[in-house]
């Protein structure tokens, strides 16, 4: 029953029905539509107060006075203007009329059962949580669905919170848990900044319900929106094309020292193994930025201080060498004990780069520094070096740096070399410069000054290390207002904040400021390191790229408030901008959830804020652009809403902030290119009113394995509430990871685009080419995933027996993906216009254009995920592993949890379907209830493709997809048939005969079966294209008479009652093509004038009577379909193709060949 927002008007379908459907079929597509938005409107439940409670009203169900909320106080009273379509708003008063930043009130008791919660865990983020008691509700609980009737069987109510003006929403539990009744519902109104006050609020809580949780969410969610901040519903905004292709994100494998060369090793590495980004995320790190002058390193230093008494050059540099090494000695042992340090803490995400890539990304991060207190050159047409003479002075370094290490050597262990010791073990110094010379007592003072600056330096960093240790035990598991945690605090910001924001400033980029619009001069030439010195040249990088890697997109990350901490006020190239520094203070709310943030850097250095956002994002969007960027990710959205405390509260900042970037992306970016990220409050979420990507959940952390499980299932159930406003965003992972497949098939179900954040060097490719095509690009499903309603209410991380299940659809869309997409903006529904939520499938019907048929184009798809044992923590605010061992889930699958497949034109409840298992690789026919029983053991995942089955004349026929890719019905275009199909189901459509049905599974493919596919096909690579006209054979060449079909005595009547694969040599299945037939077309068949009963077949007779069946498929490989009958012909682009046709299984597999656009044209005859 989903009726998902995704579809244009009613009106537009009558106007402008689709191409190439008969009468018959627009008229039941029509009536369908029709059926579908009468369904919709019944779904929905008016409500209305009677005697002080919120109830079900006027309903012809069962459920109508249903309390949803009752014993309302009178300090809550019904918004009646701003109440429509049966839902109400609610406002509420504060007590005595007085004027208040932050009310707590209890706006009544809510009716008892099952809730899912989306709650805040983070500033940045909030994760699922599923209560069965309201005193159980966490702070910062932004989204509440409640089951008010028996499991499953529902009504459901949805609570939101909304943001009335300067004032936003939240829900959370009683003050006094134990104090109050079971029910008490308490929501917190707060401005966020104390000099911001009001005596009401008149649009405060949204209340609705309903029998369909997906629709009723989806409608809710989108009312709030247009209450709170004006963000857009998904269907009115454009999905940017970067969405369907892989990409790779540069976070997880530089983090901030990330540079032109290191972007170059990632692509190649990638590359060479077949798999080709279409999408680079140029990461944090290529941005202009440094830290406030008293924490620059050098300032106020010996070196400073000699260069201002006018030293001699030789004691200046005497104190730079010593200087250098203290540094860089204290960070490598720090760095030594960050990377031990538990992942997702507090102090490991504090020093991201020292944390992930420990005493290398201490040396990268000092390199870094380095350069940017040299500065870049204003001029960005200054002539570059050429690339030997930069290659020339680094080697040079690097020689006398060996040299000078060799004389510290000495100097420490005078004893002569082994005269045994092997020449090979030799320094390549030696052949290059003449031995050292007897030391200098000048150098060797030197030699013993910069050892000293080194052991000093090692005692720094041995004592950072043992405050970091202490913090880790005893600040960090504090609860929030304990006594170990205000002392922090008080002298965080007071004695310690001097040293505080010296560490912030050493270790992490939290405390840095943007200094210019521009690139750094690690994006000075594309070969350009952390080391590198020149002026950025970032177009000539761009261009680089594009060109050797063949990328279709690339997008730049940015902050929300440009940077972490902003903007730099005295920074010359942005000075014009007057950013002033703006210390924020976090709201009672945040400090519950996330105690750190009352020493967080925006509270201890504070935050350049712009006087005139939108001037900032336009001057760097349009460097980006014109650099050749297509668009940005703006991360770190939420802090914005933390500064307001000191500018009118969040709320009110984030309003500015957001139009700003919304207005600048669309004049600089087209086809609506960008991410948001770190934005889970709805300060932010119902502000994006043109954008529609969003980051669904925290980050990947590839270290941190117990938040691998976590992730998932944040990213599905968020997406319930997100979807309604966002295509949720799944994030990137690592492909080589002990949860890798687990995360692959997610994403393969997802509906999000697909990329990874993979280090040089370290891919799965195998897995990867079972989520990418060869082109880059990825088979999508078309609908945001989302979890199936029979889980919606269950704790898949800690109950230890529910499995993960979410649901998705796929709708083939012609030889462009998301061709429908691209739409003209007028034929658009635009903001504001009410948008009839239809079924999806449909919708997606209507904008297919050419190539559309009515049946045989969709599929339903379940990804199923043991993600039992590990979960969010929010007493010990971490991903926490609460059981290593869960015990196997065993769950069933049905057609029916796929929520589109009863709207979709032709099939109805007898119809059966083949469902496919990706794991096992076996295919069941089970009826719309039957069920398919899937065991998983913990940390596994498998995927079911649900295909509904045609009736094709006398044929039963469906498509099920390419066998290996993880989204496997993704892969079908369209299907077309002669005579025109209908659903295929049995006559007597008995519980009986669907119980028998479902059990009859059919055989597997056994390994052997795949195994013996074309290498070329396996692997995926490049060398696997076949060009339209011409095929690959494999042994010797064939005439095309004898191999277009094997005889029937070869094919299921080989009397060894295995059934089908076409003789050949050693079985495999292949393309024979070295002759065409006189009649046969280069093109294929193409159209349905070619399909009509006794039509011309490609050899130009009129032999084939029976049906047929043209279907598009994009991508190569094993294409598995389920027939009721051999067919007596396969072609692709009009050549014959071999196939193995099981008469037992009914299966039927046909190798398909990679042609030049992907897009291969199949025509079965029979």
């Amino acid at each position: 029953m989903q009726k998902d927002e995704v579809a244009p008007q009613l009106d537009a379908l009558h106007n402008c029905p689709p191409h190439g459907l008969s009468a018959h079929q627009l008229a039941e597509l029509k009536d369908r539509l029709d059926l579908a938005k009468a369904r919709r409107i019944a779904s929905m439940l008016p409500l209305g107060i009677r005697e002080s409670a919120v109830v079900v009203q006027e309903s012809s169900t069962a459920a109508e006075g249903t309390s949803v909320l009752s014993d309302l106080p009178s300090s809550v009273y019904l918004n009646q203007e701003a109440s429509k379509h049966g839902s109400l708003v609610l406002g509420v008063s504060a007590p005595g009329g007085q004027a208040m930043s932050l009310l707590d009130a209890v706006v009544g008791k809510l009716a008892p059962g099952r809730m899912l919660m989306s709650a805040r865990c983070k500033l940045w983020w909030m994760t699922p949580e599923w209560r069965s008691s309201t005193l159980q509700i966490p702070p910062e609980t932004q989204f509440l669905l409640v089951e008010l009737g028996p499991p499953g069987a529902g009504p459901y109510a949805l609570i939101l919170p909304l943001i009335d003006g300067d004032f936003r929403g939240t829900l959370r539990s009683p003050a006094r848990p134990h104090n109050s009744p079971e029910g008490s519902l308490t929501l917190r109104v707060e401005s966020g900044d104390n000099r911001v006050v009001a005596e009401k609020w008149d649009s405060v809580l949204h209340v609705s319900a309903g029998w369909d949780p997906y629709l009723l969410v989806e409608q809710g969610v989108q009312a709030a929106a247009r209450l709170s901040g004006g963000a857009a519903p998904r269907a009115t905004k454009l999905l940017p094309p970067s969405i369907d292709v892989f990409g790779w994100c540069t976070w997880d494998a530089f983090y901030s020292t990330v540079s032109a060369k290191g972007i170059q090793e990632g692509l190649s590495s990638l590359s060479s193994g077949g798999v080709t980004p279409g999408l680079l995320i140029i990461d944090d790190g290529w941005q202009s930025t440094d830290v406030d002058p008293p924490f620059q390193k050098g300032a106020l230093s010996p070196t400073k201080l000699a260069q201002l008494l006018h030293l001699p050059e030789s004691e200046q540099a005497l104190l730079r060498k010593t200087e250098e090494d203290f540094y860089s000695e204290s960070m490598e042992v720090l760095a030594e004990y960050a990377a031990k340090l538990p992942p997702g803490s507090s102090a490991s995400s504090s020093m991201p780069v020292l944390s992930n890539l420990g005493p290398k990304g201490a040396r990268q991060q000092q390199q870094q520094h380095q350069v940017s207190l040299q500065g870049t050159p204003a001029d960005q047409d200054q002539q570059v070096q050429p690339e030997e003479q930069l290659m020339q002075k680094r080697e040079l370094v690097q020689l006398l740096l060996d040299h000078q290490r060799e004389r510290l050597r000495l100097l420490l262990n005078p004893e002569p070399a082994s005269p045994q010791q092997d020449d090979s073990n030799t320094s390549s110094t030696s052949s290059t410069l003449a031995p050292a010379p007897q030391a200098s007592r000048e150098e060797d003072v030197l030699l013993v000054a910069r050892l000293g600056q080194k052991v000093a330096g090692w005692l720094v960093g041995l004592g950072t290390a043992a405050f970091l240790i202490f913090y880790q035990w005893v600040v960090e598991p504090s609860p929030p207002g304990s006594l170990p945690n205000r002392f922090f605090e008080a002298i965080a910001n007071g004695i310690l904040r001097p040293t505080m924001l010296s560490f912030f400033a050493e270790v992490s980029d939290f405390t840095r400021r943007l200094t210019s619009v521009r690139a750094n001069s690690k994006f000075c030439s594309p070969s350009a390191g952390p080391d590198a010195v020149m002026p950025s040249r970032m177009q000539d990088v761009v261009a680089h790229l594009r060109e050797k890697f063949g990328l279709r997109y690339i997008y730049c990350w940015h902050g929300l408030p440009a940077y972490w901490a902003g903007v730099m006020p005295d920074a010359p190239e942005v000075a014009h901008h007057a950013a002033s520094i703006v210390y924020a203070r976090p709201t009672p709310g945040v400090l519950e959830i996330e105690p750190s943030m009352a020493w967080n850097p925006a509270v201890l250095a504070g935050v350049g804020v712009l006087s005139d956002p939108a001037a900032v994002y336009h001057e760097m969007h349009t460097y980006l652009r014109d650099s050749g960027v297509d668009g940005v990710k703006v991360d770190c959205q939420a802090g914005v809403g933390l500064v307001g405390s000191a500018m009118g509260g969040g709320p009110a900042l984030s309003r500015e902030f957001h139009a700003a970037l919304e207005d600048s992306i669309a004049r600089n970016f087209q086809d609506n290119h960008a991410i948001n990220c770190m934005c889970h409050s709805t300060e932010n979420m119902y502000r994006m009113a043109g954008t529609s990507i969003a980051r669904a959940s925290d980050d990947f952390y590839p270290r941190d394995y117990a938040s691998s499980h976590p992730h998932v299932a944040a990213c599905a159930f968020n997406t319930l509430f997100m979807s309604a406003l966002v295509h949720p965003d799944w994030d990137m992972f690592h492909s080589k990871h002990p949860a890798a497949r687990l995360h692959a098939m997610a994403r393969a179900v997802s509906g999000a685009a697909v990329y990874v954040s993979d280090k040089p060097g370290q891919h799965d490719f195998e897995l990867l080419r079972s989520l990418v095509l060869a082109d880059g690009s990825t088979l999508r499903c078309v609908l945001p995933g989302r979890p199936t309603r029979d889980v919606v209410f269950s704790d898949v991380l800690r109950d230890g027996n529910t499995m993960l299940k979410i649901w998705n659809t796929n709708v083939g869309s012609g030889p462009q993906p998301s061709s429908w997409q691209r739409q003209p903006a007028a034929a658009r529904p635009q903001p504001g216009e009410e948008v009839s939520p239809l079924s999806p499938a449909l919708a997606e019907l209507e904008k297919l254009g050419r190539g559309a048929c009515i049946s045989g184009v969709v599929s339903g798809v379940v990804g199923c995920f043991h993600v039992q044992g590990s979960s969010w923590d929010r007493s010990r605010r971490k991903f926490w592993t609460h059981d290593p061992k869960p015990k196997p889930l065993t769950t069933q699958v049905r057609p029916c949890d796929v929520e589109v497949l009863q709207d979709i034109p032709g099939v109805l409840p007898s119809t059966n379907f083949v469902a496919y298992r990706h794991n096992t690789c076996s295919l069941s026919v089970v009826p719309y209830g039957g069920a398919v029983e899937v065991q998983l053991d913990p940390n596994m995942s498998d995927i079911i493709t649900f295909t509904p089955m045609l009736k094709i004349g006398d044929l039963d026929f469906a498509p099920v997809g390419l066998a290996r890719m993880l989204n496997s019905g993704g892969a079908l275009r369209y299907l077309r048939a002669s005579p025109p199909p209908s659903p295929s189901s049995s006559p007597e459509a008995t519980p009986s005969s669907f119980a028998a049905a479902a059990t009859a599974t059919v055989n597997a493919i056994t390994p052997t079966q795949l195994s013996t596919l074309p290498i070329e096909h396996r692997k995926g690579g490049p060398d696997s294209t076949v060009a339209p006209a011409l095929a690959t054979t494999t042994g010797a060449d064939q005439d095309s008479s004898s191999v277009g079909v094997a005889s029937t005595s070869a094919v299921g009547d080989n009397g060894d009652g295995g059934g089908g694969v076409a003789a050949g040599p050693s079985n495999s299945i292949y393309i024979g093509a070295s002759r065409l037939g006189e009649g046969s077309s280069p093109n294929g068949v193409t159209g349905l004038d070619s399909l009509g009963s006794g039509g011309r077949n490609a050899e130009g007779s009129t032999g084939f009577e029976g049906p047929r069946v043209l279907l598009g498929v994009r991508g190569s490989g094993m294409l598995l379909m389920y027939s009721s009958k051999r067919p007596s012909r396969v072609k692709v682009q009009g050549l014959p193709l071999r196939f193995t046709w099981e008469p037992g299984t009914r299966r039927l597999m046909v190798d398909v060949p990679q042609t030049e656009t992907l897009l291969a044209e199949l025509c079965l005859e029979y």
